[in-house]
């Protein structure tokens, strides 16, 4: 069966060193990060970024 959330009920990769990823941060008063596509698009003005390389 395929699909679901990824649990300690399901083998979970902790520590993946190979993961690349691209947090977003946003906000004054509330700050707020999310992960966006690591691409060129994704920068904008205005707003700081964080990029995780593993």
């Amino acid at each position: 069966q395929t699909g679901g959330v990824a649990s300690g009920f399901k083998h979970v990769i902790t520590n993946d060193l190979s993961a690349r990823r691209l947090l977003h941060i946003k906000g004054r008063r509330v700050v707020r990060a999310t992960e966006v596509p690591l691409a060129w698009t994704s920068f904008n003005k205005g707003d700081c970024f964080i990029i995780d390389l593993g």
